[in-house]
């Protein structure tokens, strides 16, 4: 299915040997798990890398290996080869023009290669913001970026160790939601049985993202339920915190993971709306639904400016929580 795009990336990389690896900000755990994953594989085929993220790297993937190893001011050295991984353009990672045509310059570029692995249907066709993509592996039938690397992997003969491994299912298992959504598939079960038997650490992963809640985590979770409203006209369970709710539980958009998830849970909603105002005037919003309840949240999330899957997506606005209710409801009820 990838066979050619796998071939020609791998003929990319083999061509050079200083590589920048970028991810999205605010990194989810198929973000981060991919991120390192490939910077691990990338050493051991004696390359030089750099892995990039913008955003501090969440504490709940601390335990993930070589984690210190992300960067995130850029620093432009003598790479000659940008990968984008969970996403497909330079606006998502944090970079901005001006730092791209420092980079573009620094090697008297007029265009980078560079590769783009992503499973989010496409953004913009696999064409980068300021340059286009050399090779595009964007596969949206895929549950996890951390999936196609594992194919990417194996195409390239690339030992898989452990540190890999549990990299790899860190991201299979963050964007399957612990295999419960509904991408978990066969083949999703097969990769993982068979990171497993190559060192990674299940119980660990499961630990750290699943188990692992901190007091203002704790705190922060009950404001956002204490709130929740099933919306009569849309039929979606709703909710939502402000600057000084964070402030007052010592809370960060870290420990906000799952609400949205555990809101889509309601029987009777027909999908989550949860909006989070993470600095003053700037929301968060977070939609999901569950396959039988047949809602499309990306195509919400697009009318909003945002994307995402069709059970998950997301999308950012500006105003205060009421506002930004209003305008996301108008847009709802025309598209819902």
């Amino acid at each position: 299915m990838l066979e050619e795009q796998f071939k020609r990336a791998t003929e990319l990389i083999n061509r050079h040997s200083d590589i920048l690896l970028f991810t999205h900000q605010t990194p989810d755990g198929d973000a981060i798990g991919s991120l390192l994953a490939t910077a691990i594989a990338l050493e051991n085929l004696g390359k030089r890398v750099v892995p990039f993220c913008a955003d501090s790297v969440p504490e709940v993937f601390s335990f993930l290996p070589k984690i210190e190893r992300v960067e995130n001011k850029i620093g432009f050295q003598s790479q000659s080869v940008v990968i984008l991984l969970d996403c497909q353009d330079f606006k998502r990672t944090g970079i901005d023009e001006k730092d791209f045509k420092i980079l573009s310059n620094r090697f008297n570029l007029k265009e980078i290669d560079s590769i783009v692995i992503d499973h989010h249907p496409e953004e913009n066709k696999g064409v980068l913001q300021y340059t286009s993509a050399s090779v595009n592996i964007i596969e949206p039938k895929m549950a996890a970026t951390t999936e196609i690397l594992f194919e990417l992997f194996e195409n390239m003969k690339v030992k898989i160790n452990k540190d890999i491994a549990t990299c790899l299912l860190t991201g299979l298992i963050t964007d399957t939601g612990g295999f419960q959504h509904s991408n978990t598939d066969p083949r999703v079960m097969r990769i993982a049985a068979i990171l497993l038997t190559k060192g990674a650490h299940l119980n660990k992963i499961i630990r750290n993202i699943f188990q692992n809640k901190t007091m203002p985590s704790l705190k922060i979770w009950g404001r956002a339920l204490e709130r929740v409203k099933i919306d009569k006209t849309t039929k979606a369970a709703v909710s939502f915190l402000n600057r000084k709710d964070l402030e007052e539980c010592h809370a960060t958009l870290e420990d906000l993971s799952g609400v949205a998830n555990m809101l889509s849970t309601i029987p009777e909603a027909r999908f989550a709306l949860f909006l989070t105002e993470y600095e003053p005037r700037k929301i968060s919003g977070s939609l999901r639904s569950e396959e039988y309840k047949g809602v499309d949240v990306a195509r919400l999330a697009r009318r909003l400016g945002g994307g995402g899957h069709k059970l998950a997506a997301g999308f950012e606005i500006e105003g205060n929580p009421e506002d930004a209710f209003k305008i996301v409801n108008r847009e709802i009820l025309t598209d819902i």
